[in-house]
């Protein structure tokens, strides 16, 4: 019988990259998916009630309306005068610019319309109230159709 000697087994230790390279991929994926999912909200930040059927809007003019009733056209804060004015400035550049109109959730509805009323006296047709998706959880329905 022969001895083995116990330096012969012994391998030299190794990196494996199969591994470092999977993990590199999982993160590459991982970044990537969620870089698509940021979006940027136009306008003052204000708390906004939420709707299932919310959808995002192309180039617009941001009407905003805060929960101390200060009323912002693009992010400047304007009077309801000042407010008309510059809706007729944009309609002359721009006919058919749509309005976004966002309140707090706090804001009286009788502020809101007021807002909308200025903005259709001064020429705006294209007129959205902005919202923020609800989550609806899927029912067994939806899914088996």
């Amino acid at each position: 019988m022969k001895l083995r000697d116990r330096r012969s087994r012994r391998t030299e230790p190794r990196v494996e990259f199969t591994p470092l390279i999977d993990c590199a991929f999982i993160l590459i994926i991982f970044f990537a998916a969620s870089t698509t999912m940021i979006t940027t909200q136009t306008g003052m930040k204000v708390n906004l009630p939420k709707a299932a059927t919310a959808e995002k809007m192309p180039e617009h003019v941001q009407i905003a309306i805060d929960e101390n009733m200060a009323v912002y056209y693009n992010d400047l804060e304007v009077n309801e005068d000042t407010l008309g004015q510059m809706v007729k400035n944009r309609i002359a550049k721009e006919a058919d610019v749509p309005f976004i109109i966002g309140a707090a959730r706090s804001v009286p509805y009788e502020k809101l319309i007021s807002v909308l009323d200025i903005v259709r006296k001064s020429g705006g047709t294209k007129l959205s109230l902005q919202t923020e998706k609800k989550y609806e959880p899927e029912t067994k329905e939806e899914t088996n159709q």
